[in-house]
């Protein structure tokens, strides 16, 4: 991976090991930039300046693991708080890389996430889970179901659709 700065200058050129690179990004920030590949792991990397504003360096700034296969994309949110991947092994991930997270759980009917940490509990819409709904669904529809089942089918795949389309998909 080669660091450029917006005037064109060639900074840094880092090994990323990956054998294989699927996607690279930078924060919105602008201060950390990864590589994803055929690694299980995602490196990410800050970009430092001085306080007078001249590269310094490239250093790790920590590591992103949990996948048994290679990682096809990465993406972080606006304020570089969450980090989300998608691996070859069919999983996603998201992670929270400012504070810690002591404790995640799923609600009873799996369309909320709650997230437990610096002293605050985010509640996540399971987005994922409405479209993997709607799928499940969907394939049983296909099979000969009795008429209430139909209909409950039917209902929950309207129901979930009707949820997503809120978030605009």
């Amino acid at each position: 991976m080669v660091i450029w700065d917006l005037k064109g200058q060639k900074l840094d050129t880092l090994d990323t090991y990956l054998m294989s690179t699927y996607s690279a990004k930078i924060s919105p920030c602008g201060r950390f930039v990864v590589a994803t590949g055929q690694v299980t792991d995602i490196k990410v990397m800050e970009v430092c300046f001085t306080k007078t504003g001249e590269y310094k360096q490239v250093t790790k700034a920590y590591d992103l693991t949990g996948h048994s296969s290679g990682i096809y994309d990465v993406a972080f949110d606006v304020d570089t708080s969450h980090v989300a991947t998608i691996s070859k092994d069919g999983t996603w991930k998201l992670y929270h890389t400012k504070g810690s997270i002591n404790h995640m759980k799923f609600d009873a009917s799996g369309k909320y996430l709650f997230v437990c940490g610096d002293r605050v509990v985010r509640i996540l819409h399971n987005v994922c889970g409405y479209q993997t709904t709607i799928d499940s669904c969907t394939r049983l529809l296909a099979t000969k179901q009795t008429s209430a089942t139909t209909e409950r089918l039917n209902k929950t795949i309207k129901d979930c659709k009707v949820t997503l389309a809120k978030f605009g998909k």
